[in-house]
């Protein structure tokens, strides 16, 4: 029994070796595997540092580097070196996109500041005050134009204001790329309602007062001989000037727009700016004929106050050189730089400008233009002047309009709205 015992003891024991081992193995292999995986997360970890980078102005810190908005540059978020000299200003379809979507991120956020939307607000607080219906419309307007763009360049130095010359598309105005759904363009008509596309569409952008953006895209846009015919007012009929490019040129493309435009909350609208941008430039146009264009403005209104200036007394007088605006700011607009914009300053400095009316085929005006016209008469409480002028400027037009076209039919002007080669035939026969 003993023996047998014995035996027995000894087998437990060697098994119990046995099984010791086989732990000591297992422990061993399991060890060298977590060994294995810290090494791997470590040197994981040593592939993604831990950011070190100071950030300045609100930049996110990404990697090993910081991730900075469109307004600052550089490793920590710098602020940029900002351009100097004169501003210029470019029409819309000559920006680069990079330029656009800048303009764009820059508008939108600046829309959420306080000195932005005040701003926004003086222009419907102010409709009636005198900042349309008279001589402070343009002074004023330029004046209100440079503030908006002051903000936006507190945002991004780089954004200057941009203009829409829509003389360059009266016959098909609503085509025009600048009212496409690309993100770096402005979205296109709302048929009354809210615009559904593009980066100011209902639920991306939401106006001051509240609710969306709105549009109603109908008629046509005043010409390039609208346009010509006004700017060739002379320097000692200043008065005329000022009347015809307000209701002549102005007011009713508040209307062809229409939706929020054609409405006292219209400068809520991103339009508002290429749209008054480009009434400024045609005003600068009439300036640089010449030294008595360049000053030419009422005397009894040169020196006066305008109204809804807050904190700041501004007179025409302040503003009438584009190039000393306050503030030591100088301001330049490009000329439109497409073959179509070059190929029509060269004919229009050939062409007497009296033989347009007479020579130069046009299209009838599209539907709607009417109507857009007798909404603006309403929005602007157009005075009698105002009215006569209207009353001058459609009685006699600009260009020798085809009786028998048809807005059905094939349209001789395209997207001009009149006939450019029967305009250099005309500068050919001079």
């Amino acid at each position: 029994m003993l023996l047998f015992g014995g035996r027995q003891a000894g087998g437990s024991f060697a098994q119990l070796l046995a099984f010791t081992l086989i732990v000591l193995i297992v422990v061993d292999h399991a060890s060298g595997w977590w060994l294995i995986r810290r090494r791997r997360a470590a040197r994981r970890r040593q592939a993604v540092p831990t950011c070190t980078a100071v950030c300045q102005n609100g930049g996110t810190c990404s990697g090993s580097s910081c991730s900075c908005t469109s307004a600052f540059t550089g490793s920590t978020c710098q602020t940029p070196v900002c351009p100097t000299g004169c501003r210029v200003r470019k029409e819309i379809h000559d920006m680069t996109q990079a330029e656009r979507l800048r303009f764009i991120t820059a508008y939108k956020t600046a829309y959420s500041r306080n000195d932005f939307r005040t701003l926004i607000r003086s222009h419907q607080d102010n409709f009636n005050t005198g900042i349309h219906n008279g001589p402070h419309f343009l002074p004023w307007h330029r004046w209100y134009i440079l503030q908006v763009e002051n903000v936006l360049k507190r945002v991004d130095c780089h954004v200057t204001m941009p203009y829409w010359d829509w003389s360059l598309v009266s016959g098909d105005p609503w085509s025009a790329p600048v009212w496409s759904d690309a993100p770096h363009y402005f979205g296109g008509n709302g048929h009354g309602r809210c615009i559904s596309t593009g980066p100011f569409r209902s639920g991306q952008f939401t106006p001051i007062s509240g609710g969306c953006l709105r549009r109603s895209f109908g008629g046509s846009t005043p010409s390039v001989p609208d346009v010509t015919r006004v700017l060739d007012i002379s320097a000692a009929s200043v008065s005329q000037f000022l009347t015809d490019i307000e209701v002549n040129l102005h007011n009713r493309v508040h209307c062809d727009i229409g939706g929020t435009m054609c409405s006292r909350s219209a400068a809520e609208a991103p339009d508002f700016f290429l749209h008054h941008d480009f009434i400024d430039k045609l005003w600068s146009d009439w300036q640089e004929k010449s030294s008595a264009h360049a000053t030419a403005f009422p005397s009894r209104q040169r020196h006066q106050d305008m109204p809804a200036t807050p904190n700041v007394v501004v007179t025409p007088n302040q503003v009438i050189n584009l190039g000393r605006q306050p503030g030591g700011v100088c301001v330049r607009y490009q000329q439109p730089q497409s073959g179509v914009a070059r190929r029509l300053r060269s004919d229009l400095r050939a062409v007497p400008h009296s033989l347009m009316a007479k020579s130069l085929s046009c299209d009838p005006p599209l539907p709607g233009t009417v109507r857009s016209i007798e909404q603006s008469r309403a929005l602007f409480q157009t005075t009698l002047a105002g009215r006569l002028a209207q009353m001058r400027f459609e009685k006699k037009p600009s260009c020798n309009v085809r009786k028998t076209a048809s807005v059905h039919k094939p349209r001789v002007g395209s997207a001009l709205g009149f006939d450019l080669q029967s305009l250099e035939r005309i500068a050919k026969n001079q």
